[in-house]
């Protein structure tokens, strides 16, 4: 997806919804006008990566709270399930960022 292709929500972020928040108007923030890059993660062509070790047991803990949804999902214990899912997508992407594993997005210039 091209920059000029993405939706206007991730060209506009902060002009896009700052008539959603009319309190902050009322307390006289503005909306800001300095987003310059936008990072869209499952995207098919990742252009940046992060290393995902420092954040893994925080994401395992994050999606584990979604407890419900996963035991419709699987029968899989909900840890093992989610330590499976995060882990697999952050291994299958280390060969391509130095070999650690990794969270990829790609950057959309505003």
């Amino acid at each position: 997806m091209s920059p000029s292709a993405a939706p206007r929500w991730t060209r506009r972020p902060t002009r896009a919804t700052a008539g959603s928040f009319p309190e902050l108007k009322e307390q006289g923030l503005e909306p800001w006008d300095g987003v310059r890059w936008v990072a869209v993660a499952g995207t098919d062509r990742p252009t940046h990566a992060v290393d995902a070790r420092p954040g893994m047991e925080r994401a395992i803990r994050s999606l584990l709270e979604h407890r419900a949804y996963i035991e419709v999902l699987t029968e899989e214990d909900p840890e093992k399930y989610c330590r499976t899912f995060l882990s697999g997508f952050a291994e299958q992407l280390a060969p391509r960022f130095g070999g650690k594993p990794a969270v990829a997005f790609e950057v959309f210039n505003r």
